[in-house]
């Protein structure tokens, strides 16, 4: 009996997990407006590409947090390598969350300065194409 009732909780658990995951990927695929919250680089060129992408992406950019379906929060910080042959490796991280606070999506990308390109710019349009991934699905 006992195993049973364990294997009941079991699946019953399993259920609600599936509902809830069910449930934040119908919410992320209704966001279209977003708030883009970061004072660096990397914030400032996904505001860019949403500008830019605005006629191809289904996001675009609100301009305040208040008129926004979720806000997108973008941190990013560099770590430098010691040596003659030193790189600055960047990592781009962004979450974005319902106005209630609920966390629908979260990534982060780590990419290294290039010649004439900046690994901090370059990882948060990789960033931004993995959130597009999630909420344009068509």
């Amino acid at each position: 009996m006992k195993p049973l009732i364990a294997a009941i909780f079991i699946i019953g658990i399993c259920l609600a997990q599936a509902e809830t995951e069910d449930d934040r990927t119908e919410k992320l695929r209704s966001i279209r407006l977003v708030f883009v919250d970061g004072n660096n680089q990397a914030a400032s060129h996904i505001r860019k590409e949403l500008k830019k992408e605005k006629q191809r992406s289904c996001l675009r950019e609100a301009l305040k947090a208040e008129d926004a379906d979720a806000v997108l929060e973008i941190d990013s910080h560099s770590e430098v390598e010691s040596g003659p042959f030193a790189e600055r490796h960047w990592i781009v991280s962004g979450k974005l969350h319902s106005k209630n606070g609920e966390v629908l999506w979260n990534d982060s990308e780590r990419l290294e300065d290039e010649p004439f390109n900046s690994g901090e710019k370059t990882a948060a349009k990789v960033l931004l194409g993995h959130l597009q991934e999630q909420v344009c699905v068509k």
